[in-house]
């Protein structure tokens, strides 16, 4: 081999040993989006903790996704709730089950929101229950 060759392959030898080290310490960073633990039966889905029996985002397992207009509902993604709850979408753009009877931010209907200091108690918004 000629010396021209041999230096080039020693520069490309030295660029891949620089790039692999470079990949190895951002890989070795601490991902702090990632909680530590989950409470509640909730599991760790792609950084985040969540419930999958009632996640729309996460039904029934991670990266699930229900259709627009389907809650998860017992980890199944359905058309229609448990318990006669109604399908409501939330701020998140997300929808659920809730009971609209006793929900402070669903009373009554969908989206109808108690102000500070009511409690929603039989579809109503009351000061006291």
């Amino acid at each position: 081999m000629s010396l021209s060759l041999n230096f080039k392959v020693l520069v490309g030898a030295a660029v891949l040993v620089a790039g692999v080290a470079a990949a190895c310490a951002q890989s070795a960073a601490v991902d702090t989006t990632i909680p530590v633990e989950c409470t509640g039966g909730q599991v760790i889905c792609n950084g985040v903790c969540a419930d999958l029996p009632n996640d729309t985002e996460n039904c029934g397992s991670c990266g699930f996704q229900c259709p627009a207009g389907q809650a998860c509902a017992s980890g199944k993604c359905a058309t229609t709730c448990p318990n006669g709850d109604n399908i409501c979408k939330g701020a998140n753009g997300k929808s659920s089950c809730v009971n609209v009877r006793t929900d402070n931010t669903n009373c009554g209907v969908c989206g109808k929101s108690c102000t500070t200091g009511q409690v929603c108690f039989n579809s109503v918004c009351n000061s006291t229950c």
